[in-house]
């Protein structure tokens, strides 16, 4: 089973439950997630686990699952699964939460928290993280906990952006995308206070440094490959045309949602020979 079109159309929809805001329901019932890297990133990662030899009633943690829109795909087509999503966001913690408890999704569970405390041993039988790595200082340390909390032969599926020098861009107003700290106000009982999101800690990776930590953690790689190829990035571009304004982003997002959707779809059905982020597979042994 791998990822069709309607599926990739429809990624991100259980989150319409999530959301406080009428508006923003009504989005993610109708496109689904509005962000096209974060289709194109959870289709690569959910064909190759399709790929994978994992039991039947298999238990699988994603580390740091943001709106858990992989978890939620899983547990539609694999509902013997038990899957478990941990997310530092608050914000987004309580959504997938929400959109958990609503949507009747028994075998999802959202845990708000730090990956980096995870303490289970021997646990899992695949452990998932998409485009978080880059985020860790202590990447490899955190890969051993990974490590600690599969199962013998259970499998990690890592997907990371590739090292920004590297990549290839479509316009050339991108050539200065990246992504920094920023802050944000987040409500409670007593106020409003701020709170800080870390941006990459590191320019990224190189195929060969993806390599090297996930070995140097305990690993043994099984396929390493480039993913989000020339059409991918134009999708990704085309979805985010104005990116230095926030709203009119998000006004152009929807004009241009018909022809970046399906441009998308095109580059998750092929090996693109050249890309912009890297999938890793890995076995604890």
């Amino acid at each position: 089973m791998s990822v069709g079109f309607w599926d990739y159309i429809s990624l991100g929809r259980p989150q319409w439950r999530g959301q406080t805001s009428i508006l923003k329901a009504a989005f993610f019932l109708i496109f689904g997630t509005p962000d096209m890297h974060t289709r194109l990133r959870n289709s690569y990662v959910l064909n190759q686990i399709e790929q994978l030899e994992l039991p039947r009633q298999s238990r699988v943690l994603e580390g740091g699952c943001g709106r858990a829109i992989s978890l939620f795909w899983l547990a539609r087509h694999h509902p013997d699964w038990q899957l478990t999503g941990v997310e530092l966001d608050p914000l987004l913690a309580r959504s997938a939460r929400r959109a958990a408890e609503r949507g009747h999704f028994s075998n999802v569970t959202i845990v708000e928290g730090d990956i980096l405390g995870l303490e289970d041993r021997q646990t899992y039988d695949l452990i998932i993280s998409i485009d978080v790595l880059e985020h860790i200082q202590d990447d490899v340390g955190l890969l051993r906990q990974f490590r600690q909390a599969l199962k013998p032969g259970g499998y990690l599926v890592l997907h990371v952006p590739r090292r920004h020098q590297e990549m290839w861009r479509w316009l050339p107003v991108f050539h200065r995308h990246g992504v920094n700290r920023y802050t944000r106000e987040e409500s409670t009982a007593g106020g409003f206070h701020k709170v800080v999101i870390e941006g990459h800690v590191r320019d990224e990776y190189t195929a060969e440094e993806l390599r090297q930590v996930v070995e140097e953690a305990g690993f043994r790689v099984m396929d390493l490959r480039e993913t989000i190829g020339r059409w991918g990035e134009i999708s990704f571009e085309l979805n985010n045309l104005l990116w230095p304004w926030p709203f009119l982003r998000y006004l152009l997002a929807l004009l241009t949602y018909p022809i970046a959707a399906p441009i998308g779809y095109l580059d998750i059905r092929q090996q693109p020979s050249r890309g912009n982020s890297l999938l890793i597979t890995a076995m604890r042994y």
